[in-house]
């Protein structure tokens, strides 16, 4: 993700990756050295250089991560809009239906908030109506 920020503003993709490349060090500069060739890099884009380092250091177990972050994480004291955004990092990685998400969500709310939900998932959002519950 720093990757694609560093380099958001740069339109020509040769540009981006060797400015990405050049901000690469130890193991993660030699996983890629080798689609350097003089000052060309021999890769479509950012994305593809993205995917080469993912596949070489990513976390084989995110998924599986995530799917227990979303099973185990409670609202507990904090507000509803912090819990809210660990919980929306963690279903973003998974590829569960919508309904099993809002259940995981109103798992983990706050016993006050749940007293709130009325259960229904229909044309609403269950995080924003537990956010407008909240009196946010």
């Amino acid at each position: 993700m720093q990757l694609r920020l560093y380099t958001a503003s740069l339109t020509d993709e040769q540009t981006k990756l060797r400015l990405a490349i050049n901000c690469l060090e130890g193991d993660a500069l030699d996983q890629v050295r080798m689609y350097v060739q003089g000052t060309q890099v021999n890769l479509a884009n950012l994305e593809a250089l993205i995917t080469i380092l993912n596949n070489a250091f990513g976390n084989p177990n995110r998924v599986a991560k995530a799917e227990h972050k979303l099973n185990t994480t409670m609202q507990g004291s904090r507000d509803f809009c912090s819990y809210y955004a660990e919980f929306q990092r963690y279903a973003s990685e998974v590829t569960w239906e919508q309904a099993a998400k809002w259940s995981s969500l109103r798992r983990g709310l706050s016993y006050e908030l749940r007293k709130t939900d009325d259960g229904t998932t229909e044309d609403t959002d269950v995080g924003e109506r537990s956010y407008r519950s909240a009196g946010k």
